[in-house]
């Protein structure tokens, strides 16, 4: 499997972490040695104020940044850091399947998204 790329989905050295474009995270998750899987992670980038805000609900994980470029490689980085938390304590499986991540052919998958939506909701009036 050497030489594989992230789009073919295939194990790739660990070392290359990359964020991909829009709201979708590929990182890479150790496994059982120093190859690791491409997962495809949900990810929300909301405004609030100044400030981007990053959440996954996959992962129950939000980071925030001055813009939208600085919000998703800090997300990345804590993702990476998340991960690399839950290998070391060896709570890995556990995390994982507390959140809703299934395993598929020994690898973890993240629940998937079936609908995202704005709804209107009524909000108290301030005096």
């Amino acid at each position: 499997m050497r030489g594989a790329t992230e789009e073919e989905g295939f194990l790739i050295p660990r070392k290359n972490k990359e964020m991909a474009r829009g709201f979708v995270v590929c990182y890479k998750y150790l496994m059982r040695n120093s190859y690791v899987k491409v997962a495809k992670l949900p990810v929300m980038i909301l405004k609030q104020g100044k400030r981007y805000v990053a959440h996954s609900p996959a992962l129950d994980l939000s980071t925030s940044g001055k813009s939208e470029r600085e919000v998703k490689k800090r997300f990345e980085q804590i993702v990476g850091i998340f991960f690399d938390e839950l290998v070391d304590a060896g709570t890995l499986n556990e995390v994982l399947t507390d959140l809703g991540w299934k395993r598929e052919a020994k690898q973890f998958q993240p629940p998937r998204v079936v609908s995202q939506k704005s709804i209107n909701i009524r909000v108290p009036a301030m005096a």
